[in-house]
């Protein structure tokens, strides 16, 4: 059976090298370089984080509940579950959910849906689209046009 200082040179090890590349790999993410399979390293990484971080919380378990009583620990976890909270509630309501990019293009009265009258006119529309009139609507037309008419608004 492996002792407990066995577990801990083990464990402290396993736990930072996890912190760092989910904290690595999340400082890529928020700078959108996601090459290479970056999101899911991230999220794998960061499962093995949890489960060797709940692993190293039971077996320092003793430490832990010392540390706990203390006033300045016990604020400091508030602390960091207050600004956790935070985050995440303004995080929700900062991030307007996006809706497809071709309804985006077809929706004229900008409702976020695609009624009878926008899908009979989408022939309209994509004629319109066709800057440089060949007959087709190239993804850089497409995206030229969804750009543009993010600024349209219908009063």
């Amino acid at each position: 059976m492996i002792s407990s200082t066995e577990h801990r040179t083990m464990l402290s090890p396993l736990v930072l090298t996890t912190f760092l590349v989910v904290g690595i790999s999340g400082v890529l993410l928020a700078f959108h370089v996601k090459t290479g399979g970056v999101k899911a390293l991230h999220e794998w990484i960061g499962y093995a984080f949890m489960a060797a971080g709940m692993l190293h919380l039971a077996v320092n378990w003793r430490t832990f509940a010392s540390y706990v009583r203390q006033r300045a620990s016990l604020m400091a976890i508030t602390a960091g579950l207050v600004i956790s909270l935070f985050t995440l509630y303004a995080g929700a309501s900062l991030s307007p959910q996006k809706s497809h990019p071709l309804i985006q293009v077809f929706d004229q009265d900008r409702n976020g849906e695609l009624d009878a009258d926008e899908i009979a006119d989408a022939t309209i529309t994509l004629q319109k689209m066709d800057n440089n009139r060949d007959g087709s609507v190239s993804p850089s037309e497409l995206m030229a046009d969804s750009t543009r008419s993010k600024g349209k608004q219908k009063i």
